[in-house]
């Protein structure tokens, strides 16, 4: 596999601007090079790399370089480098321009400071884990809040939206931060649906000529917003949180209020690609999906290659390449066997290009194209409307049915993805249904996080069509349209959860869901379990229940309810193995975590 490099231009705290100074393994080194030189378009007529040879193991990786403006009267340009190894790296440049080329260095590179990114392991390929070796689960929000149309049709008024400011954007990031949420995913790509570019610093990824009527340059970059996306990366890496960035996606070619009208691959826009019948978009199997076309594929490959120049060097990222594809409610459902050649075409190319393999998904697809073509895990959407369907097994209203149903059709879901092959993978939820009818929607939320987790997948927080923030202190919509001092009480909750899986030194890898365990409960218990002699029983309501702990003979377990309402334990007890009864301090929900002495 070949190395390439990304390069983000910014903040000192993660970046190593001088060849001389120490660079922490998984972190990134960036090496910036000038030329005063005439260039007429720096994007395209420059080539730049860098190739970083390892001194002891003779390893060598080559990696891109991007163009980053001018200072001082000279073009800028970097590579980002975030090595895989310790010991010293020796480097030199390769480019067509002599003041870019045969530049050259060293570079020492430490002990870390991170646990590094994500991968996977093929022995236990449904959980995470990090660079170091330790297992990772998602404390997962999903998208963050974007606009429906006009915005906010299903919370509250409906209004206008203006993308995010900067400053908007940092604080939700540390809010999300802040109460031990770990994973987002990136949906800028819906600001389509605002009036104007408001804010060319947040979307598009091309250089505006003209905000109102959407008109870009379809071979200059937008750099406000590719270095504003560096420095929301970089604080994203600050607070511990893993940012899926959706880089390709059929949802900019939709008609309706995905509007093909702002989409920059729109030739009217200034973009490539053209409507051929008619029908107000641009996602017909000739148009967004034709590999035939050579000017599609073209600026498709300039525009992965610099965000990935830019972006793959941060450990916490994760890419998406598929968005709502084959889902009716959001455009063309394309024949699988045409979704298997463009995602497989698109997904060799990031890889090849991508210089650590960041965990990369492919999106909302059929899971056979999923699996022919390669995906580091299944991003599951929400299901049809609000209804959640468990392969045949309860469905429920997640508006307005009881919560007991609700935990039961999450439940159900879980028991199906984890015994269907197809989802052998990390599942996670990118987005909950919407569910702001519902007046105990806290509670709710934090009950099928953890049932969600003692069922084998992620949850999300719910479908959030308003803005990302509002008010002084800012905090969330919805905490606002309940009426609810401060920020939405489930956050608090969430940083509970974060607390209890990060020092509950659990085996969280080689957890499965094992509801057969659980017998003889008056009411619904959800557990899980691994060989280790670990056991997590989820009791949404409180209640008793008989696990059928390992026989006897292996010994003795402590047994103790976490609460999820305030982050407490109740005191240990000791238990033997085989059949033991647990009764839960109360009606609440509690968590009952048994382990091996």
């Amino acid at each position: 596999m070949r190395f390439r490099v990304a390069v983000l231009a910014f903040l000192a705290f993660c970046l190593v601007r001088h060849p001389s100074a120490a660079t922490p393994q998984w972190d990134i080194f960036e090496l910036t090079v000038e030329t005063a030189g005439p260039i007429k378009n720096p994007f395209v007529d420059v080539d730049l790399s860098a190739i970083f040879t390892h001194t002891a193991g003779n390893r060598s990786l080559t990696v891109d370089g991007f163009y980053d403006g001018e200072s001082g009267g000279k073009q800028v340009f970097r590579v980002r480098f975030a090595p895989p190894e310790r010991g010293v790296w020796a480097y030199k440049t390769v480019s067509n321009i002599t003041d870019l080329n045969a530049k050259s260095g060293r570079l020492e590179v430490t002990a870390p400071v991170s646990r590094g990114g994500l991968v996977r392991k093929p022995t236990l390929p449904r959980i995470f884990f990090r660079e170091d070796g330790s297992p990772y689960y998602p404390v997962n929000f999903g998208l963050f809040p974007h606009p429906n149309n006009l915005g906010g049709a299903d919370i509250g008024p409906t209004r206008k939206l203006d993308f995010p400011s900067e400053k908007v954007m940092m604080a939700f990031i540390d809010l999300l931060g802040d109460n031990g949420i770990n994973m987002m995913m990136d949906i800028r790509v819906l600001f389509q649906r605002c009036d104007a570019i408001n804010e060319p610093s947040f979307y598009p990824p091309f250089h505006v000529i003209d905000p109102v009527a959407w008109k870009i340059d379809r071979d200059r970059f937008n750099l406000a917003y590719f270095q504003r996306l560096d420095r929301e990366l970089a604080r994203a890496k600050e607070k511990g949180l893993f940012y899926t960035l959706q880089i390709l996606t059929s949802q900019a070619v939709q008609k309706g209020e995905f509007t093909w009208r702002h989409s920059f691959y729109n030739v009217a826009n200034g973009g490539w690609l053209e409507d051929k019948n008619g029908d107000g978009d641009g996602d017909d199997e000739d148009e967004y999906y034709n590999l035939n076309n050579a000017d599609h594929v073209k600026y498709i490959k300039k525009m992965l290659r610099y965000t990935l120049a830019r972006t793959a060097g941060y450990w916490n990222v994760m890419y998406r390449i598929g968005g709502d594809t084959r889902n009716a409610n959001s455009g063309r459902v394309i024949a699988a066997e045409l979704a298997i050649k463009w995602f497989g075409h698109w997904r060799s190319f990031v890889r090849d290009v991508d210089p650590y393999d960041r965990p990369l998904t492919i999106g909302r697809a059929l899971e056979v194209v999923m699996n022919e073509v390669g995906s580091d895990w299944n991003p599951i959407p929400d299901n049809t409307g609000a209804e959640i369907v468990a392969c045949g097994g309860p469905a429920a209203s997640i508006s307005n049915s009881p919560i007991k149903n609700v935990l039961r059709a999450i439940a159900a879901r879980g028991e199906c993805l984890w015994l269907n092959p197809d989802y052998s993978r990390p599942v996670i939820l990118y987005e909950a249904p919407p569910m702001w009818k519902r007046k105990d929607l806290y509670e709710m939320l934090r009950k099928a996080y953890w049932v969600a987790f003692a069922s084998g997948y992620v949850w999300a927080w719910p479908d959030a069509h308003y803005e990302v923030l509002v008010g002084d202190p800012p905090r969330l919509f919805d905490a606002e349209y309940y009426g609810v001092q401060g920020q939405p009480p489930v956050l608090a909750d969430l940083k509970r959860m974060s607390a209890f899986l990060a020092d509950s030194k659990l085996d969280l890898a080689r957890l499965a869901p094992l509801r057969r365990i659980v017998s003889e409960n008056d009411e619904d218990v959800y557990a899980l379990a691994n060989p280790a002699g670990q056991y997590v029983a989820v009791f949404p309501f409180g209640g008793k229940a008989v696990l059928q702990l390992a026989d006897p003979k292996a010994g003795r377990y402590d047994a103790q309810f976490f609460n999820p309402r305030t982050g407490e334990y109740q005191p240990k007890t000791e238990v033997s193995g085989g059949p033991q009864s647990f009764t839960a301090p109360d009606n609440q929900d509690w968590v009952l975590v048994v382990r091996k002495k």
